[in-house]
């Protein structure tokens, strides 16, 4: 990143974009736009997209993608003695997440849970409250060698005595710790926090091994996966067919991304050389404004609401500015306006396409048509998963997805798209 200069040029360029984004006289969503777009007398769906084919999924990719989670030999089996507790030289396997104790007490004020040991709630939904810091939770199965000392005081001496059982994924215990005051992440330093631990199993460790047996796809058990991969319940696995067969459809879907992000990505650079496109000084530093408000929304909702991934994305504790902004961005504070305007070309041509022809059309989304979208991503992400967003910005990104899909399957219906192999891509 470029250092920034003096401070009152940093204060002045905050001040700047603060009057300027008041009545700054254009808007791409209200504003004549036949100045800057024009497809001529030509229709604008009369374009061909070439795009490159992403290969079906095979049972070899199945079965490397299951191996590459086990593949690295690091899961050993459970001891047979269920009724074992944890003690110390102990290498257990457990899942964990850590939160700050002023993130629960913000929790409870706000009416989200009970009180800080999130009492009644199991590991899942403790994780879905997303209040969590970066890098305090566990996304597989962890080893932990008891009295390795590779956490922070208290941690692992607190899961002494503890009963292993996938049934602690359900009602997981809460630790709680402080970090020390010298601590190398100075957001996270003398701050109390708590951490819900699910120990799963303690290890079996042959006298003199050095590795761990390697599980493949061939080897290992659908229960040995769920006690690894800390899954129960619906989401347990009743045999290895149904294991494969979730990779496969998660494998499938990332195909199914793929694909439609390249078909977009073709869309997209044809529209641009299709159409004809002014661009004015005016439309570029509002493309610019806009931009650089989003990111200071976001940032200021991290710094409130995240302080660890504020921390981790700004390397600051400080409330975000417009300086810190900029710097982020990797732009000097006296130029950054003219810069960001030439780097952004190609973007505020898509900009300026995109609300051209979704207003022309009458592709505008109605207000029931947004609250149903909204709907199916909270039925498949959870409540909180418009958390930090605004309206206006869910908006625009349903209305883009709408032009995208809507646009692509009129181009395939009329055969206009032409998908060529990897291996044939010139």
């Amino acid at each position: 990143m470029k250092n920034l200069t003096k401070s009152f040029v940093c204060l002045f360029a905050l001040l700047a974009l603060t009057l300027s984004l008041v009545g700054c006289g254009f808007s791409f969503r209200t504003s004549d736009l036949t100045p800057y777009v024009s497809f001529g007398d030509a229709d604008w769906r009369d374009i061909n997209l070439s795009v490159t084919e992403v290969p079906e999924i095979t049972d070899d990719d199945v079965k490397k993608e299951f191996n590459s989670y086990f593949e690295e030999g690091k899961y050993y089996l459970p001891v047979a003695d269920e009724t074992r507790t944890v003690a110390n030289g102990d290498t257990i396997f457990l899942h964990y997440t850590g939160i700050l104790m002023s993130a629960l007490e913000k929790a409870v004020s706000d009416g989200k849970i009970a009180d800080t040991n999130c009492t009644g709630l199991t590991m899942s939904q403790i994780r879905e409250l997303s209040i969590g810091f970066d890098g305090g939770s566990t996304s597989t199965l962890t080893s932990l060698k008891i009295g390795s000392n590779s956490y922070i005081e208290g941690f692992e001496s607190g899961l002494v005595g503890v009963l292993p059982s996938l049934e602690n994924m359900n009602t997981p215990y809460p630790l709680t710790l402080a970090f020390p005051s010298n601590y190398s992440n100075s957001s996270l330093a003398g701050k109390t926090v708590v951490f819900f631990c699910a120990v799963i199993y303690i290890a079996d460790i042959p006298e003199g091994a050095t590795t761990a047996p390697t599980f493949t796809s061939e080897n290992i058990t659908a229960e040995m996966v769920n006690t690894i991969l800390g899954l129960e319940g619906e989401n347990a696995y009743p045999d290895m067919e149904a294991c494969m067969k979730r990779i496969r459809e998660g494998l499938e879907a990332d195909r199914d991304s793929e694909l439609r992000s390249a078909k977009q990505t073709a869309l997209w650079k044809a529209l641009v050389e299709k159409a004809n496109v002014t661009l004015t000084d005016k439309v570029s530093e509002t493309y610019v404004k806009n931009y650089l408000a989003d990111r200071m929304a976001d940032l200021q909702y991290l710094y409130k609401n995240n302080p660890s991934y504020y921390y981790y994305y700004s390397g600051t504790t400080s409330a975000p500015t417009m300086a810190l902004l900029v710097q982020m961005l990797g732009y000097s504070a006296d130029n950054y306006m003219e810069s960001m305007k030439a780097d952004a070309a190609d973007a505020v041509k898509q900009e300026l396409i995109f609300w051209y022809l979704v207003r022309t059309e009458n592709m505008l989304m109605t207000d029931a048509e947004v609250a149903a979208k909204k709907q199916e991503y909270i039925d498949d992400y959870g409540a909180n998963v418009f958390e930090g967003y605004t309206e206006d910005t869910i908006y625009q990104q349903f209305l883009f997805d709408k032009f995208n899909e809507e646009t692509l399957k009129y181009l395939e219906e009329n055969n206009r798209i032409t998908y060529t192999p990897a291996e044939e891509k010139k």
